[in-house]
């Protein structure tokens, strides 16, 4: 899980921007070479009781602080974020020290969420945020999903849209 190696398919880091990166569940050795890596911040989207987590958020939170991060948790349930985790999100991210490290169990749901709120502030469709997602290898295969993060970037570009990313 490094800058260097990163690759979607093998479940690594994916650089969305300068400053957002998006991946799985680090564990806590993860977390110690993210911050070797200059990560300045985590962004947790996991749910807590989520299966398979190879730290719990509170340890997550302590060790990311130890290694001299930032940390912030913003629950998200895998059936997909509400508009307004989202706009926390954007907030949250606003604040934090860069690059920051988004993830979720194995980085759909950060890809998503931050690809939403760089298309935002970026001023693309929706529609061109979902093709990004699935060139990234995180297309958003819930219709629901995918309809609500669409209908939540156009809401928040309109009149401002660039069709190519």
């Amino acid at each position: 899980m490094t800058k260097r190696d990163a690759d979607p398919d093998q479940g690594q880091a994916v650089e969305l921007d300068e400053r957002l990166w998006v991946g799985p569940q680090p564990n806590p050795s993860d977390l110690a070479m993210l911050a070797g890596e200059g990560f300045g911040s985590v962004v947790n989207l996991r749910e807590p009781d989520e299966e398979n987590q190879p730290i719990s958020p509170a340890d997550e939170e302590r060790r990311a602080s130890e290694l001299g991060m930032g940390y912030v948790r913003i629950p998200v349930a895998r059936q997909g974020p509400t508009p307004e985790q989202v706009d926390r999100f954007r907030q949250e991210v606003a604040t934090l020290r860069a690059p920051i490290y988004v993830h979720s169990g194995g980085g759909a749901r950060a890809a998503l969420i931050a690809l939403a709120a760089l298309a935002v502030e970026e001023g693309v469709s929706g529609a061109v945020m979902l093709e990004k997602a699935r060139q990234l290898g995180h297309p958003c295969d819930d219709p629901a999903v995918a309809a609500l993060l669409k209908a939540y970037v156009d809401a928040r570009t309109v009149g401002r849209t660039r069709q190519r990313p």
